[in-house]
């Protein structure tokens, strides 16, 4: 598109030049003429040089953007992988957990980074105001399909039967932690629901007022009614 609109902009600038100018080399060259002209051109070109070094820097810069939030996706991507339970790693860690374990384990522990790391990711990407919005779509939808498949619902049982019990005994860091994990949750399954990335169905909406119901219980401490309704 710069190539045409330059091209036509020189063949007009040329045209208004010429005409009206003699074509007789008999006639002495108009040298003021001349000089406006290749004045023009020059500048021309020179801001035509600066347009492209500004446009070169702006994807210079787009591209170190993406590439760094690559490198987000895939830090926490390790992150997940990092989760450690009875021999198992990763995913098949958070599969294998259980809360009413009584081997010691620091899976809640990885899963505060984790959902740390959703979190502080996915601000990023979402308030950039480099990459394009096609971009951001893009990872912001893959950061939370990683959390959909890989933490989610491999960890959604034992924290929607055991997180209340879990957040009454205070153990650990379980009164931030899982709220947070529930929060992140609710938002993945309606992001995903209204991108057609995931299906609407009566368990996602049961998991959602699961997940709801141990943030009321973090925030107001009604617990032996909403374990009830967890339950019951």
């Amino acid at each position: 598109m710069t190539f045409i609109l330059l091209t036509a902009f020189l063949s007009v600038s040329t045209y208004l030049f010429l005409k009206g100018q003699h074509t007789d080399l008999s006639y002495p060259i108009d040298t003021n003429k001349f000089n406006d002209y290749g004045s023009f051109i020059g500048g021309l070109f020179g801001s035509l040089s600066i347009y492209l070094l500004l446009i070169t820097y702006f994807y210079s810069i787009q591209g170190n953007e993406l590439t760094k939030i690559e490198t987000f996706y895939q830090n926490l991507n390790s992150e997940i992988n990092d989760a450690s339970f009875e021999g198992e790693k990763g995913t098949d860690a958070y599969l294998a957990y259980d809360m009413n374990t009584q081997t010691k384990n620091v899976i809640l522990d990885n899963l505060n980074v984790v959902v740390t790391s959703f979190a502080t990711y996915l601000n990023y990407v979402s308030q950039n105001k480099i990459v394009s919005e096609s971009d951001k779509k893009i990872y912001v939808t893959r950061i939370y399909l990683l959390f959909y498949s890989k933490v989610l619902w491999p960890l959604h049982e034992t924290i929607t039967k055991n997180g209340i019990s879990f957040i009454n005994k205070k153990h650990d860091d379980s009164l931030l932690v899982l709220p947070k994990f529930c929060d992140i949750g609710i938002k993945t399954i309606k992001y995903l629901r209204e991108n057609e990335i995931a299906a609407a169905s009566a368990f996602k909406d049961e998991t959602i007022k699961k997940l709801r119901i141990i943030i009321d219980s973090a925030q107001h401490g009604d617990s032996s009614q909403t374990r009830h309704s967890i339950i019951g």
